[in-house]
């Protein structure tokens, strides 16, 4: 099959996504205090702790902020050097320590109920503190109906979460992941719980750093968000690829690519996700796509031909 290259360098001034994030917060920007030691989650406005105050080794889930103290700081503090995602601040949670099923979550409002049957598209950034041996792919989300408080517990909470992460998506400390999913809402949740809910012996963990000081996987979060979007059985789920059809890489850098097994003219169309068209290519059997210059984040795409569509699915940038 003949192939042939087309690179399409894409202007993206004054793409703006207008969805509302339903996330109180979500970036951890706004603050009461400025947090002065670890385990000061709820100065970042509107985060909850869950914890009643009674454990000491859990109910701490920490806040950092550039105007902290030095172990609180951003980018320096106590887990390592990172700067946030965007902006100053984040938080941070234990996901898996290796003895003592200890965990710890974060749990915020949304600013308003979700509806029955409305589809919702959730993403958060995850970076793994430099000073961990430990990476793991353990964490979720449990979207509640109410605010759930006065955990006296460390433990798991005992909670099936709606949303987990990607099997495999094993956090680092180089760079911010991604964790993202569609969830249709069953009416009337009103707060998200985020945090690993599996057991130890359920949790998958991986050795990254052995002159790490501590044998634990420990997490930064940032940029968490929950969107209204177009309904989930009508608009582009992960349904994997005709046989005929290759979009990778998946995560991607600055290109991607796409070819079809096949000699007629074909479309490729990319969505954010708000569903807002922000390229549409038509190409001859293979095409390279210039996306340096798109957000971190979730897309989804379109592949048609002349009869129609033949493969869709999500990518991560």
């Amino acid at each position: 099959m003949k192939k042939s290259t087309l690179i399409l360098t894409l202007i993206l001034a004054g793409l703006t996504v207008d969805a509302q994030n339903l996330v109180t917060n979500g970036d951890f920007e706004q603050f009461a205090t400025c947090p002065a030691s670890t385990g000061q989650l709820t100065n970042a406005t509107s985060w909850i702790n869950l914890s009643s105050g009674g454990v000491t080794q859990a109910g701490t889930p920490d806040y950092y902020n550039q105007c902290g103290a030095f172990n609180v700081d951003v980018p320096d503090n106590v887990f390592g050097n990172q700067p946030a995602q965007s902006g100053v601040a984040y938080a941070g949670i234990y996901l898996s320590q290796l003895s003592g099923n200890v965990r710890e979550y974060l749990e915020v409002p949304l600013t308003a109920p979700l509806v029955a049957g409305t589809c919702y598209h959730f993403e958060m950034y995850v970076n793994l503190g430099d000073y961990c041996q430990y990476s793991t792919d353990a964490i979720g989300v449990f979207i509640a109906h109410s605010a759930i408080t006065n955990v006296n517990t460390y433990y798991p909470l005992p909670l099936n979460p709606h949303i987990s992460n990607t099997a495999g998506n094993y956090f680092n400390s180089a760079t911010w992941s991604v964790v993202s999913a569609n969830y249709t809402a069953n009416g009337g949740e009103n707060h998200l719980i985020l945090g690993n809910f599996k057991e130890d012996q359920n949790t998958t963990t991986v050795l990254v750093n052995p002159s790490g000081f501590t044998a634990m996987a420990y997490c930064y979060v940032d940029n968490v968000s929950l969107i209204q979007i177009p309904p989930c059985t009508t608009g582009i789920t992960d349904e994997g690829e005709d046989d005929n059809v290759m979009v990778y890489p998946n995560p991607i850098l600055d290109v991607l690519n796409i070819a079809i097994n096949s000699n007629e003219n074909a479309e490729i169309i990319l969505y954010d996700i708000t569903y807002k068209k922000i390229i549409q290519q038509v190409f001859n059997g293979f095409v390279s796509l210039n996306i340096q210059e798109l957000s971190k984040g979730s897309y989804f795409y379109e592949v048609r031909s002349k009869a129609g569509l033949i493969a869709k699915g999500k990518i991560i940038k």
